[in-house]
Formats: structure tokens, sequence, C-alpha cells
């Protein structure tokens, strides 16, 4: 028995050249699987202006034969403009944020520039024209798939076929190839739905290449 163990030794020594054959080696000499990397949009580069809608309340009172009455209305106007650019499938992106009015929806003579946000890859940097701030709460999903809410319908915004889905009581969201392209917020009322609270939409989509200069700005 001893002999046939040295002998079957002897031959597997000759079949690989004299050496050991390695535990290893059928691991090193395996394909190397690459793992799918979740990108967050279907459209590689672009650019989208957004309309950032608030509502302001207007009363109006009446005298009808000595009985008084009350009525109200919400009163949209602008109040933001911002442009949104991405590149990559959505793993870096840049926005700037513009205001137009001021709350109440009085329009200003000129708009400004109150801030900037930059992604890269997983997170998000946020520049107010003063100081950098990293925002761990807004980073860029890297790693799975975003859930959107309950699917209602197909819907037109900004000439893009887009799918809207009921996130909550206070949320809808309308998603064009992984794209937010508007976003409505509602007030409720014993969690029920009463009112447009406040609303962001696109008002233009352009799928364009975009400089890369632009996801460097001098502030990072």
């Amino acid at each position: 028995m001893k002999k046939i163990l040295i002998l079957a030794t002897l031959l597997l020594l000759i079949a690989c050249g004299g050496q050991k054959p390695s535990v290893n080696e059928n691991k090193e000499n395996a394909p190397l699987v690459k793992s799918q990397v979740y990108t967050p949009y279907s459209v590689k580069s672009g650019k989208i202006v957004y309309h950032s809608i608030r509502y302001s309340m207007k009363v109006s009172f009446s005298s009808i034969n000595g009985k008084e009455s009350s009525s109200r209305s919400l009163i949209p106007y602008l109040s933001e403009e911002r442009i949104y650019y991405w590149d990559n499938f959505g793993d870096k992106a840049f926005e700037e944020i513009w205001q137009v009015s001021k709350f109440g929806g009085k329009p200003l003579d000129k708009k400004v520039k109150i801030a900037q946000r930059l992604w890269l890859g997983d997170k998000r940097y946020y520049y107010d024209n003063k100081k950098v701030t990293i925002d761990p709460w807004h980073s860029k999903l890297s790693s799975k798939k975003e859930k959107y809410g309950t699917y209602q319908s197909v819907k037109n915004v900004a000439g893009k076929k887009s799918k809207l889905y009921r996130e909550s009581a206070y949320t809808d969201k309308y998603i064009w190839q992984g794209l937010s392209l508007r976003n409505v917020n509602f007030s409720t009322s014993k969690g029920k739905r009463s009112e447009i609270h406040t609303e962001t939409k696109a008002i233009e989509v352009q799928i364009i290449p975009i400089d890369a200069k632009l996801f460097h700005p001098k502030w990072l």
C-alpha cells in the first residue's frame, strides 16, 4: 500500500514539473468576476433647468346683505431656478441654485446665485458662497436602487414620458430614466392630502456632453 502511494506521488510530481501543486492554484487561475456597479441614471450626460414653485395664500373678504364671508386661494410663484448637470450616468453631478423672488412672491430685480452643490461618487458638497460642507444625508446612491413609491401612471414632463410615483401622502415624484423631473409636496389634514405646498419641476431637458471642468469648481 505504501509503495502504491509513493508511486502515485512521484507521478504527480512529474506531471507538475517536479513542484508541489499550490492549493491556491485554482483560485489564481479562475477568471475574475466583476461586480455590477449601480449608476443612478440611464442617460450618460445632460443638463436640466428646474423651476421651484411656492404658493402664497390670498384671502378675500366680502359682505353681501350684511352677511360676511371669506375665501382663500393659493397663488403659485417662481421661487428659485436650478440648473443641474450630470455625467457618467449620474456618478457626478453639479447644480447651481438661483433665487428669483422673495418669500411671498415679490420678484427680485436680478436673480442671485445662492448656492451650489457637487456630487462626486457617494459624496455631496454644498457651497453657500461662504463655506463648503459635506452633507452625508443627501449623497448619491451608489450601491442600491432608490425606491420611489407606488407607481401610478405615465405623465409628460418637459417633453419626457415620466413615471409618476406616489411616495407618501406628502410627496409625488415623476421619474424619467432615473432622473427626477418633478417633485410635488403636499400639505395634509388628518393624514389626507389637502393642497400643494411646494413643487420643483423641469422645464427644459438637454441630452448633451458636459465639460469635465464643471465638476471641479474653484471652491472645492
